[in-house]
């Protein structure tokens, strides 16, 4: 009996440690999401800079989160790919290119869509009909 209560504790205790790891990431990517709506808005290119910087900053925490097993390697390909993009949004702000910097950002919101959608659970009609 003390073994089973332990193994149940033991359980408890994993699910728990699992569960903040997928809040924290939840937090951070909702971090990451205000900082881009900040530099898609911004006009000053400083600012502009600080929120990507921020961004990337906050990815490259998001890659240390845990991701299901099978979804690992994409997850962080999608991560990759975003750092990349924002990298040439930079770029161009510091050219005093706006204009081409914010459509290159336009791309991370394109990536996020693709890529949220791999941890998104099937819909009750995929279930169904597959």
């Amino acid at each position: 009996m003390k073994y089973l209560i332990l193994l149940f504790l033991s359980a408890i205790i994993f699910s728990f440690n699992l569960s903040a790891k997928t809040s924290e990431l939840s937090v951070t990517m909702k971090n990451i999401g205000h900082a881009y709506k900040n530099a898609v808005r911004s006009t000053d290119d400083k600012e502009i800079i600080r929120h990507i910087d921020e961004m990337i900053s906050l990815i490259e925490k998001s890659k240390k989160a845990h991701f299901k097993a099978d979804l690992k390697e994409q997850s962080l390909e999608g991560l990759g790919k975003v750092i990349i993009v924002l990298q040439q949004s930079k770029s161009f702000v510091e050219k005093g290119d706006i204009t081409k910097a914010k459509a290159q950002l336009k791309k991370v919101d394109t990536l996020r869509e693709k890529y949220h959608e791999l941890h998104e659970p099937p819909s009750v009609w995929d279930l169904l009909f597959g």
